[in-house]
């Protein structure tokens, strides 16, 4: 029976195969391909459907078409048309979707399947039809999944064809219909963010305000929370905007819209918030000592839009830590590294050891690795509580090297030398030999047709690409073409997103959105990543300033 459960409830596993071989061996009989079990085998087709194995699963459905019973046949046919449609032949199952959707067999799925075998034939009102019939149906009923992913589905159809009216409305019924639902949070910011453009600001309220509350770990709750507040403005709500600002203001203080949220108070009259009190200041990396908090082990008490007080959990030191320490000072840092990872595995995450193994990624050159982990150890860098954590904490965070390059450089070129710190930091996390899967190397991520263009005009004979990986070479070409996209652009965030998505892109964007303030062009950015990527940037120059702003001086003109 051993082997059988391997082959059901495993069905994805490489040695499935062989455990219904040693399965049928051992009964000496058949497991599989008759009537009594077909249940298991409709189910494990269904599994492997949900894992992407198209084929696998359709070869599965077909044995069982014969055996299955009426009912059975039904849910085997349904699963026959969702392969075709994971193999691009959703067309060639429309007639059985009619028939299947008709019954609604699947309670929604077939309609959903159907919808979408007709976008992928060209058959657009059809499609639409079959969307439209599937969101009418009342909330709360079995299909809603099904709607709300055909919802969806159609949004992005009608924004890829650039129908970006239709594809607000069709995002409002998403959100309407399930604002906490899988997909609510991707429908609030389109169709918030649309209702605001249009300067419908009571809309842009209530989507914004709602989803923060939703969804209050959200990557979008700082957008939907500093939006909401100049929504709040726009409608002379001045007191609820205030507050909405400061909330954003104290939740995500480092970074682009906690700094956006800032500037905005300023104008307002209003206080901006500062490093919270309370964090203990003297934690020390790799120190566990005898167990004593976590500079997070505090409760500011702060509210979210629900009301809904954040804690912070005391973390208290893991079995292990003596040694972790001892193998860390000895400089054993491989040994360290495993003994940490035991120490996770068996008895879950703590801050402070989270923070000890990124500083000895750190120390062994990991640097991004180092970023990601100390940054889930001190997730509250972002907020207001950051300012509090202890310097070595934050140097692992936002990490800086050729400090000398980057002062030289940025202010040849008339550059901010901390835009410039976190623009090599986004790109490289400055690893100087480092290439990417697009081909391009070094600190500043630099292509080499670009940077042979560039040592030209650098005056740079016998330019080579792997110059690319020395620092001094890299920052000398990157910081030239960063300050030509400045100049060409009109504007260090112009520049960041040419610098990502291409010049002659950030040229039609602005071309097609004259007038409108800096911040509403960048979130109004077509490209998701080219948006992120601007915004962080934006954000991590501030915090290279007040962490560096000794070592790089004052910067250059804006």
């Amino acid at each position: 029976r051993i082997w059988l459960r391997l082959y059901y409830e495993f069905p994805a596993s490489e040695l499935a195969s062989s455990a219904l071989r040693q399965a049928e061996t051992a009964l000496g009989t058949a497991a599989v391909g008759t009537a009594e079990a077909v249940p298991r085998d409709l189910t494990r087709a269904e599994a492997l459907l949900t894992v992407g194995r198209a084929a696998d699963a359709a070869a599965a459905l077909q044995h069982l078409l014969p055996l299955a019973s009426a009912h059975q046949r039904d849910r085997v046919r349904l699963g026959l048309a969702e392969a075709a449609c994971l193999q691009d032949r959703c067309t060639s199952a429309i007639d059985d979707l009619t028939d299947l959707a008709a019954r609604d067999v699947g309670s929604g799925e077939a309609a959903f399947l159907l919808a979408g075998a007709y976008r992928g034939s060209g058959r657009i009102a059809d499609s639409r039809q079959q969307v439209e019939r599937l969101a009418s149906r009342p909330a709360g009923s079995a299909a809603d999944p099904w709607a709300e992913r055909a919802l969806n589905d159609l949004g992005t159809h009608l924004i890829k064809t650039s129908a970006d009216a239709e594809a607000a409305d069709v995002f409002r019924q998403l959100f309407d219909r399930n604002p906490s639902g899988r997909h609510g949070e991707r429908a609030a910011w389109k169709y918030g963010w649309w209702s605001y453009r249009l300067q419908r600001y009571d809309e842009a309220v209530r989507v914004f305000e709602s989803a923060a509350a939703h969804f209050p770990r959200a990557n979008t709750r700082p957008a939907w929370l500093y939006w909401a507040g100049r929504a709040r403005e726009q409608l002379h709500d001045l007191p609820t905007a205030r507050q909405r600002l400061t909330l954003t203001a104290v939740d995500y203080l480092h970074s682009y819209y906690g700094r956006l949220a800032s500037d905005a108070l300023t104008r307002l009259g209003a206080p901006v918030p500062t490093s919270a009190s309370g964090l203990a200041p003297d934690a020390v990396i790799a120190s566990f000592d005898d167990g004593e908090a976590s500079p997070d082990a505090t409760d500011q008490g702060l509210t979210g839009v629900d009301d809904t007080p954040v804690s912070l959990a005391t973390d208290s030191a893991p079995p292990t830590a003596d040694l972790i320490a001892w193998l860390v000072s000895a400089g054993m840092f491989d040994e360290a590294t495993l003994e940490m990872q035991h120490s996770r595995r068996a008895n879950g995450r703590h801050p402070r050891l989270d923070a000890t193994l990124a500083w000895v990624y750190r120390q062994q050159g990991e640097i991004r690795p180092a970023i990601n982990t100390m940054r889930q150890a001190y997730p509250q860098y972002l907020s207001a509580k950051g300012d509090a954590l202890p310097r070595p904490i934050q140097e692992v965070i936002f990490p800086i090297d050729y400090v000398p390059l980057i002062k030289r450089y940025a202010t040849l070129h008339d550059l901010d030398p901390f835009v410039v710190a976190a623009l090599i930091g986004q790109e490289s996390s400055y690893v100087a030999d480092v290439r990417s899967p697009a081909d391009a190397w070094g600190l500043m991520q630099i292509l080499p047709s670009t940077g042979s263009r560039l040592a030209r005009a650098e005056g740079l004979t016998r330019f080579r690409t792997p110059m690319l990986t020395n620092p001094e070479t890299n920052v000398r070409l990157g910081t030239r073409y960063f300050a030509s996209l400045v100049r060409q652009l009109g504007g260090v965030p112009y520049a960041l997103a040419g610098y990502n998505a291409g010049e002659n892109r950030v040229v039609r964007w602005k071309a097609e959105r004259q007038g409108v303030e800096q911040a509403e062009f960048i979130d109004d950015i077509p490209f998701p990543e080219t948006q992120m990527y601007v915004k962080k940037i934006l954000g991590t120059a501030v915090d290279y300033r007040r962490l560096y702003g000794n070592l790089l001086g004052e910067r250059g003109a804006e």
